[in-house]
């Protein structure tokens, strides 16, 4: 009962489901999903099986893990079973939600089709279907300028835009992602995600690196259980040179959703961590990592560049600097310090050096 109670807890505060907790023996409402799992005593250890069932799906499972901790710390082990239970849960019913919109796709959707149509494409960073995922928020907003998450996604369309260096108009488009993220938190401030995201608009992009984290805060607060609020915040704190801490928060996200397809924001984070501790190896070899998973993302070629100009491997990091020109075909270290949000200025100066070093004009 205990575990139950944490679980409901977890999941009660997230906007893609309603929670549905019926007393032994009633009859239970209509749903779509159930969560059920088992605890098991084995010597001094507590063991818990989860799974999230798909009722619309004949009981297929999408998701299922096995947790184990120490019988004595049984608060701890019930908090670790919630917090990671709540994030995959989110994970699995909005990528559920995606494609179910994109199966059923009409000239006349809703709001919140359009946006969960377009949620994949965000992080695929394929321009065309990027550009195309952009006119899909848009759509969604005008369709209903009430639908909060609409606002909150095309916010961080607006930042990727700038970050990958596609966008014809930064400053456009930097309005557009702050006037997104604030009117997403005005329409829904208990919105975790909404909050988390119009702290990385502030800390990345307008470099409010304190105003950001305090949105982060709020976040977590609300839903600690989400990976997204504790990656962005663990970025956010990485450009307020806490780095330490920044490594904590972004191992946490990982914890939480281990098997993220789009943990390469956290991995990414964990290697600029690296790089700016002056672990040249580390932070090549983290970015070497997510590039393996995801190519495009500007953000890992240049921590990837830095580490292996720091390390004199400048021969090794020649196609990575050719990659970079061509998905960013303006970007040089003089545009790196202009936009980097860094509070610390040696460690703006040692990622700025180590992209000169690698070859970077």
């Amino acid at each position: 009962m205990a575990l139950a109670d944490e679980i409901v807890a977890t999941l009660s505060p997230l906007r893609s489901l309603r929670v549905l907790t019926p007393a032994p023996g009633s009859v239970v409402p209509a749903h779509d999903c159930t969560l059920d799992g088992n605890l098991h005593a084995i010597g001094d250890r507590l063991r818990v099986a989860m799974r999230l069932s798909d009722l619309t799906e004949g009981g297929a499972i999408l998701w299922s893990a096995v947790m184990e901790g120490e019988a004595h710390s049984k608060a701890r082990l019930l908090e670790d079973v919630a917090a990671r239970t709540g994030a995959n849960v989110d994970h699995q019913l909005l990528f559920r939600a995606a494609r179910r919109a994109t199966a059923a796709s009409q000239p006349d959707s809703p709001a919140a089709d359009l946006v969960m149509r377009a949620v994949p494409d965000l992080y695929r960073l394929d321009r065309d279907r990027f550009m195309a995922a952009g006119k899909l928020l848009t759509r969604a907003v005008l369709r209903d300028g009430e639908f909060g998450m609409a606002h909150a996604w095309l916010a961080l369309w607006n930042v990727l835009l700038v970050g990958q260096g596609w966008a014809r108009n930064e400053r456009e488009a930097m309005a557009r992602a702050g006037a997104a993220a604030e009117r997403a938190v005005t329409l829904d401030p208990r919105d975790a995600r909404a909050l988390t995201l119009a702290g990385h608009v502030r800390a990345f992009l307008h470099r409010q690196v304190a105003a950001g984290l305090s949105l982060h805060r709020r976040a977590l607060e609300i839903n600690p259980s989400l990976p997204l609020a504790w990656t962005l915040s663990g970025i956010a704190l990485t450009y307020g040179g806490e780095l330490n801490e920044a490594r904590r928060h972004l191992r946490q996200a990982q914890r939480l959703l281990p098997h993220d397809p789009h943990g390469f924001f956290a991995e990414t984070g964990l290697a600029v961590v690296a790089l700016l501790l002056g672990e040249h190896e580390e932070a090549a070899r983290l970015a070497q990592g997510v590039l393996q998973m995801q190519p495009r993302f500007t953000a890992t070629l240049k921590v990837r560049l830095s580490a292996l100009g720091h390390l004199g491997r400048t021969e090794e990091a020649g196609p990575y600097l050719t990659r970079l020109l061509e998905l960013e075909p303006q970007f040089t270290v003089g545009r790196f310090r202009a936009g980097a949000p860094y509070a610390k200025r040696e460690h703006l100066e040692h990622f700025a050096r180590g992209l000169r070093l690698a070859g970077l004009p």
